[in-house]
C-alpha cells in the first residue's frame, strides 16, 4: 500500500540563490535553498512512480516590497529589466500560478525531481552575454 494517491505531486518553492549568491540573503537562506534542489532531486527517484518531485525557482519575480518598483510596468527600471531579459517578459504571479497549477495537475504525466528556473532565460546568459547587455544599455 502506497502513503500517496496515484498521479500524487508536490512542488517545492526554491530560488537561484540554490546556485548563485544572492547579496542580499544571508548564508542561511543560500544553503536552505541549495538543500531543498537536492531533496527535489533525491525524492523524485525514492518516491517514483507513485509520487512526482518537482520544484520553481521564480526568484525575485515574486512581487516583494524591496521589488516593487524594480520590476514595475511603469518605472524606468522596469522596462530596463525587461529589454535586457531574453524573452524580455517578467513572469507574472498568474504566469506562476499557471505553471504551479500544472505541474501539481494530472496533465503533468512526465516532469519529476524538475527545478524549473522562471528568470525568462536570463541564468542561461554567459557573464560575457550579461556584460555585454549591461554595456549596451
Amino acid at each position: 500500500n502506497s502513503l500517496f494517491v496515484e498521479n500524487s505531486s508536490i512542488l517545492f518553492v526554491t530560488s537561484p540563490a540554490a546556485n548563485y549568491v544572492v547579496s542580499d540573503q544571508p548564508v542561511m537562506y543560500h544553503l536552505s535553498k541549495a538543500s531543498i534542489n537536492q531533496l527535489v532531486r533525491f525524492l523524485s527517484l525514492k518516491l517514483a512512480p507513485q509520487l512526482k518531485i518537482n520544484a520553481i525557482s521564480p526568484g525575485s519575480y515574486v512581487l516583494k516590497d524591496r521589488n516593487l518598483d524594480f520590476f514595475s510596468y511603469s518605472s524606468p527600471r522596469g522596462k530596463i529589466i525587461r529589454d535586457f531579459l531574453p524573452l524580455a517578459e517578467i513572469p507574472s504571479t498568474m504566469e506562476i500560478a499557471n505553471l504551479v497549477q500544472f505541474l501539481l495537475s494530472e496533465n503533468n504525466s512526465l516532469l519529476n525531481g524538475q527545478i524549473i528556473d522562471l528568470s525568462g532565460g536570463y541564468l542561461n546568459m554567459e557573464v560575457s552575454q550579461v556584460l555585454n547587455r549591461l554595456l549596451d544599455n
